[in-house]
């Protein structure tokens, strides 16, 4: 992706909520969560359900519906869509499971695609943040994850699906610090795995694009490629950031359209809520 990045108008100094549901439904509504309220998230009892985005909040595929274009989401997270609310809007609508594979989620798009061929379109595929596990590794630097001696680290990053979470937990009650012996090593095997799961789903958001490509679909298209939120890589957390300590991540934004964006790097601060609007005035299209 960074070499298409090179096609690209690219939001380098660019942050996010450092968890997903803030995250995405800045990304998704393009306003800031803090203007929402306290109220607009329904916890209902504690522990016991998900934040559920009030309705009066708008999303951009609700909008964008209503104006009569033909809206789909394919997403690898229920956390994105019904948990939360945050598939309002879309008309075609699919959780795909943990993992897209690429070539049968490309299928999908086409058909749907051609059976809306005289409409504008809002194509959205969510894939799962890498940090969910830290286990899916690309071929090209499996060895090197695998010549890393794990039993220098007590947690298990890569092969037990607990393993951020439970040095997370340590990090935030004080069990564990960077004052541990085992701590560079822990480090070095949790960039690693994060490292090559990130090339994973480099390799994976490739083949979707390629093969959307060549059936066609980006002839005309504006892409876009953005994050919901950081990670926390052992500062303090191992998955996202600690919300007490920042609520804002480091993140990546890309839009792509070689017919109509001339390639540039905008290093001036951005953020989640940026991404819409910015969708908006590349299309000349106004959500009211």
């Amino acid at each position: 992706i960074m070499a298409r990045s090179r096609e690209a108008v690219v939001m380098e100094n660019h942050w996010t909520h450092s968890w997903t549901y803030p995250g995405l439904g800045a990304l998704m509504s393009g306003t800031n969560p803090i203007s929402w309220g306290t109220a607009s998230w329904d916890r209902g009892e504690k522990g016991q359900e998900s934040p559920m985005l009030d309705p009066s909040v708008d999303l951009l595929a609700a909008e964008l519906s209503e104006q009569g274009w033909a809206t789909a989401y394919w997403t690898s997270s229920y956390v994105a869509s019904t948990e939360t609310g945050l598939e309002r809007g879309y008309q075609q609508f699919e959780i795909v499971g943990r993992n897209i594979e690429s070539a049968e989620l490309a299928a999908e798009i086409a058909t749907w695609s051609d059976a809306n061929p005289d409409l504008p379109q809002l194509i959205h595929a969510h894939f799962t943040d890498a940090h969910a596990e830290y286990s899916g590794r690309h071929s090209s630097c499996e060895d090197e994850v695998r010549a890393l001696d794990a039993s220098k680290c007590p947690y298990k990053f890569g092969t037990d699906s607990n393993a951020a979470n439970a040095v997370s937990e340590d990090l935030k009650s004080g069990a564990y610090s960077e004052a541990d012996s085992t701590f560079p090593s822990c480090y070095a095997i949790l960039l690693a795995t994060y490292g090559c799961s990130v090339r994973q789903q480099d390799a994976d958001i490739e083949e979707l694009w390629t093969d959307l490509s060549e059936r066609g679909l980006l002839d005309d298209a504006l892409v876009v490629l953005t994050t919901d939120h950081g990670e926390g890589l052992l500062d303090p957390f191992a998955s996202h950031s600690d919300d007490l300590r920042s609520t804002v991540s480091r993140s990546w934004a890309m839009f792509w359209q070689p017919a109509l964006l001339t390639p540039a790097v905008i290093s001036a601060p951005t953020e989640a809520q940026d991404i819409i609007p910015s969708i908006m005035e590349i299309t000349d299209r106004t959500v009211d």
